[in-house]
C-alpha cells in the first residue's frame, strides 16, 4: 500500500455505529418461542401433541372448576342447582363442601372460638423462620425468638399454665449449664452427656413437683373465689343454653322457609321447562329401542358367522372327537341363545314404543305448543315423527319373522329379515335425530325466560348458606355453654370434695404401708394377684388383693387431688385434647415437628456412621439401616399399637407424641443418608486444612465441614422434608383425623355422601402450596450460596 493511501483511506472505525433494533425474530417472546419450543421437526411435533393434551384437559377441568356449586347445603342441591343450569351432576364441582366444611379440614375438632391460638401459632411461626431462613434481612437478636418459639407453640395450641413452657424450657438451660461447667474440668463426651442427664432429671424429677407446687400454691389461693364463680355459673349456664334453644328453633324454622322459596324456584324452573322434560320424556324410550334394534342386527350378524363357519346347523359326524362334539354343542346353544335374543330385544322394543311414546300429533299440540309460538320451524319438525303405528307394525311383523327362524334357516331368511331391522333403525335414528333437533329448539326458546329465575336461584341459595352458617355459629356457642356446664358441675362437685380427699390421704396412705408391712418381701413388689405362685393360699391372696386396692385408692386420690389443683391453679389458657387436633394442622404440627427434630438428629448420625469409634459407628449403621429398611406406616403402627407395651403400666404416652418420635426417627435416618452424601463429596483436603489449624473435631465440623457438606446437601435435605410433610397423611391409617382422614368423616355424612374430587383437589392444593414453597426456597438458597463460577 502506498504512503498517499494510507494516509488517505481510513481503515480502522474512529465511532460506534448506533445501536439498532434486533429482527423481531431474535428478540422477546418470539425468540424464546423459537428456541424453546419450535427449534427442530422433532420439538414441534413434541409442542403440538403438549398443546393438544393440554388442550384437552383444560377443556374438561376448567368448566368442571369454574362452573361449580359454592352455596349449598347437601350434595343433592349441589346438583339440583347443576340441573337448573343445564349441567349434568358431574358438570361441575361441588365447592360447596369446601365452603361448608373448611374449617373442619384445617383444624379438625379444635374447638372454634379458639381458633386464634393456632393461626397466632403459625403466624408466630413464619416470625420464628425469618432469622433461620433470611439471617441476612432480619436483627440476629430474633434468634432468641426462633429458640423460643417451640415452647410458645406448644402452649398456644395445647394450652395450660404459662409456667409450664418455661420450666420445659429451663431443662435446656439447666443442660446447656451444666455443658459449660463439666466443659471446663472433663471432656467433650463427659460434658455432653452430663448435659443429657441434668436436663433428663429436670424433666423427670424436678420439673413435676415445681409445677404442682406452684398448682397448689395459686389454686389454693384462688378456691373460694372459684367455688363462689362456679356456682354463680351453675345459675347462669342453664338460663343460656335454654335462649340459645330458643333462637336455634328460630333459626330452624328461616331455614325450613328458606328451603321452601328454593323448591318453590326449582319448581317454577321446572314448570318452564316442563316441554323439555316432555320432549325427553319421548327420547329415552326411542334411544333405548334402538339400542335394543342395534343388538338384535349384531345378534343375527354373529347367528349368520355360525352357521358360516359350520355350511349349516352346527352338527359333527357320529365318529368325531369328544372335543368336536363340545364345540359343535356349544356353537349350536350359541346360535339358539342369539336367536332368542332377537326375538326378546324386538319383543321390548315394541312394548317400549306401545307404552312410553306419543303419536306426533300429541307432541305437537301438548308438548311443544309453547315453544312453536315464537320458533313455528318446531311444528314443521313434529310434522316429520314418525307415527307410532310407522314403528310398532314393522316392528310387529319382525318379531313374527324372527319367531320362524332357527339354526336350520336359509341364510337368505336371516339376511332379508336382518335388512328389514336395519331400515327400521334408519327410520328410527332419523325420528330421534327430529326429537333432538326439537328439544334443541326448545331449549333456546326458553333459555331468556331461565335467566332470572337462575339469578334469583343463585340468590336464595346465598341467602340460605348465611342462615345455615348462622345456625351452626348458635349450635356451637350452644354446645360450648352446655360442656362448660357438665364441666363446671363436675369441677364444682371436686372442689366441694377436695378438703375430705387431702384430709383423708394421709390415713390412705398409712393404710397402704400397714397392708403393705403386711405381705411377705416377695410379694410387696407385685402389681397383680395373678403373680403370686399357684400354690399360693387365699389368705395370701386376699391380703395382697387388699393392698393392690389401697395402693389404688390412694393413687386415684393423689391424681384426683393433683388434677384439681391443676384446673384450679392454672394461671393461661384453656388445654386441648390431643383428640381434638386434626385435619391440615396436624399435618402441620408433625411435619414442622419432624423436619425441625429430624435435622440436627440426622446430622448427629452422619457424623456418628464416619466416626472412628466402633460403639459410635455400629450404633449408628444399625439405627439408619433398620429404620430405613422398614416402611414408615409399619412404624406408625409401631409407635400407636406396641410401644405402650414396654412403658411402666398406667403410663398414658399421647399418641400424636409417638407419632411426632416416630416421623422424626424416619426422617432423620433418611436425613443422616443425605448429610454423609454431602460429608463424602468434599475434598480431603478440607478435612486436613481444619487439622492444619488445630481446631478440634467439633470446631472443624461446626466451621469448616458441616457448612460445606450441608450446602452440597440442600436439594437432598429439602427433598426429604418435602416427602416428610406428604407422609404425614399416613396417619389415617392409625386413627388420627389429618386432612384424609377429615375427608372421610365429611363423605360419611349423608348430606355429602357420594362427593369425592372437590375435597382432594382442595387437600391437594393445600400440600401443594406447602411443597412448593419448600422446592422455590430450596433454589433461592442453593443461589444464594453458590460460589462456583459457571
Amino acid at each position: 500500500m502506498s504512503e498517499i493511501h494510507s494516509q488517505t483511506v481510513s481503515y480502522v472505525r474512529d465511532t460506534m455505529i448506533d445501536e439498532q433494533v434486533p429482527p423481531v425474530a431474535e428478540a422477546g417472546a418470539i425468540k424464546w418461542i423459537r428456541t424453546n419450543l419450535f427449534s427442530g421437526w422433532l420439538n414441534i411435533l413434541l409442542t403440538v401433541v403438549s398443546l393438544y393434551v393440554v388442550y384437552l384437559a383444560l377443556s374438561l377441568v376448567l368448566p368442571w372448576a369454574f362452573g361449580g356449586v359454592w352455596n349449598a347445603g347437601s350434595l343433592t342441591e349441589c346438583r339440583e342447582v347443576l340441573s337448573s343450569f343445564y349441567k349434568s351432576s358431574h358438570g361441575g364441582a361441588c365447592w360447596a363442601v369446601i365452603e361448608d366444611r373448611w374449617l373442619q379440614i384445617m383444624f379438625g375438632f379444635y374447638p372454634p372460638e379458639l381458633y386464634w391460638r393456632p393461626i397466632l401459632a403459625f403466624a408466630l411461626f413464619f416470625v420464628a423462620l425469618a432469622p433461620v431462613l433470611f439471617a441476612d434481612k432480619v436483627p440476629g437478636q430474633l434468634i432468641w425468638f426462633s429458640l423460643a418459639y417451640p415452647f410458645i407453640a406448644t402452649w398456644l395450641i395445647w394450652g395450660g399454665a404459662f409456667w409450664a413452657p418455661v420450666l420445659a424450657a429451663m431443662g435446656f438451660v439447666v443442660g446447656v449449664l451444666v455443658l459449660k461447667v463439666l466443659g471446663k474440668i472433663t471432656g467433650p463426651i463427659v460434658a455432653n452427656l452430663g448435659a443429657v442427664v441434668a436436663a433428663l432429671l429436670w424433666w423427670g424429677a424436678i420439673m413435676g413437683p415445681i409445677n404442682d407446687g406452684l398448682n397448689k400454691m395459686v389454686g389454693g389461693a384462688r378456691l373460694e373465689s372459684t367455688i363462689a364463680t362456679l356456682q354463680e355459673e351453675a345459675d347462669r349456664l342453664p338460663r343460656e343454653v335454654a335462649e340459645m334453644e330458643i333462637i336455634s328453633e328460630e333459626q330452624a324454622a328461616g331455614i325450613a322457609d328458606a328451603v321452601a322459596v328454593k323448591n318453590g324456584m326449582l319448581q317454577a324452573m321446572a314448570e318452564i321447562r316442563s316441554e323439555e322434560f316432555a320432549i325427553e320424556s319421548q327420547l329415552e324410550p326411542k334411544e333405548i329401542v334402538l339400542r335394543r334394534l342395534v343388538g338384535a342386527e349384531e345378534s343375527l350378524e354373529n347367528l349368520v358367522a355360525i352357521l358360516n363357519e359350520w355350511d349349516g346347523v352346527p352338527t359333527v359326524a357320529s365318529d368325531a372327537s369328544e372335543a368336536d362334539v363340545s364345540k359343535a354343542q356349544v356353537a349350536s346353544d350359541r346360535a339358539s341363545g342369539l336367536i332368542q335374543d332377537v326375538s326378546g330385544l324386538l319383543a321390548d322394543s315394541i312394548a317400549d314404543i306401545e307404552n312410553d311414546t306419543v303419536e306426533p300429533s300429541v307432541v305437537a299440540a301438548e308438548m311443544v305448543a309453547t315453544a312453536a309460538v315464537g320458533d313455528p320451524s318446531i311444528l314443521t319438525d313434529a310434522d316429520t315423527l314418525v307415527a307410532k303405528a310407522t314403528l310398532i307394525d314393522p316392528l310387529a311383523a319382525l318379531q313374527e319373522r324372527s319367531q320362524g327362524i332357527s339354526t336350520r334357516s336359509s341364510l337368505d331368511d336371516i339376511g332379508a329379515l336382518r335388512t328389514d331391522i336395519m331400515a327400521v333403525i334408519a327410520s328410527l335414528d332419523a325420528d330421534i335425530a327430529t326429537l333432538s333437533s326439537i328439544l334443541d329448539k326448545v331449549i333456546a326458546s326458553n333459555v331468556d325466560d331461565l335467566v332470572e329465575p337462575q339469578a334469583a336461584l343463585l340468590s336464595q341459595m346465598g341467602n340460605l348458606a348465611t342462615l345455615r352458617d348462622e345456625a351452626t355459629v348458635v349450635a356451637q356457642d350452644s354446645f360450648r355453654v352446655s360442656t362448660a356446664q357438665s364441666a363446671g358441675r363436675s369441677f364444682l362437685s371436686s372442689l366441694m370434695t377436695l378438703p375430705d380427699q387431702e384430709a383423708s390421704l394421709p390415713d390412705l396412705r398409712e393404710q397402704t404401708i400397714a397392708l403393705r408391712d403386711a405381705l411377705p418381701r416377695n410379694q410387696r413388689g407385685l402389681i397383680a394377684v395373678s403373680q403370686l405362685p399357684n400354690d399360693a393360699s387365699s389368705d395370701e391372696q386376699a391380703a395382697l388383693s387388699g393392698y393392690l386396692d389401697a395402693q389404688s385408692n390412694e393413687l386415684s386420690t393423689k391424681a384426683s387431688i393433683a388434677d384439681t389443683y391443676v384446673e384450679l391453679g392454672r394461671v393461661g389458657l384453656r388445654p386441648i385434647d390431643s383428640r381434638d387436633i386434626g385435619g391440615f394442622m396436624l399435618a402441620l404440627i408433625i411435619g414442622i415437628a419432624g423436619i425441625v427434630l429430624s435435622l440436627p438428629l440426622g446430622i448427629l448420625l452422619a457424623l456418628g456412621r464416619q466416626s472412628h469409634l466402633f460403639i459410635v459407628n455400629k450404633i449408628c449403621v444399625t439405627f439408619i439401616e433398620v429404620i430405613r429398611g422398614v416402611p414408615l406406616i409399619v412404624w406408625l403402627f409401631t409407635g400407636s399399637l406396641l410401644l405402650n407395651y414396654f412403658l411402666p403400666p398406667g403410663t398414658n404416652f399421647d399418641l400424636l407424641l409417638r407419632v411426632i418420635i416416630m416421623v422424626t426417627l424416619f426422617a432423620a435416618a433418611y436425613i443422616a443418608e443425605v448429610i454423609r452424601g454431602g460429608l463424602a463429596a468434599l475434598a480431603t483436603g478440607q478435612y486436613e486444612g481444619a487439622d492444619s489449624l488445630g481446631l478440634s473435631y467439633w470446631q472443624s465440623m461446626r466451621l469448616i465441614v458441616l457448612p460445606q457438606a450441608m450446602k452440597i446437601s440442600i436439594p437432598g435435605i429439602v427433598n426429604t422434608f418435602i416427602g416428610l410433610f406428604k407422609d404425614t397423611t399416613l396417619v389415617v391409617f392409625i386413627g388420627l383425623s389429618d386432612p384424609i382422614g377429615f375427608s372421610n368423616l365429611i363423605r360419611a355424612d349423608t348430606d355429602w355422601n357420594g362427593i369425592y374430587w372437590e375435597l382432594f383437589v382442595f387437600i391437594g392444593a393445600l400440600f401443594f402450596i406447602f411443597c412448593f414453597s419448600m422446592g422455590r426456597y430450596s433454589l433461592h438458597l442453593e443461589k444464594k450460596l453458590q460460589r462456583e463460577h459457571r
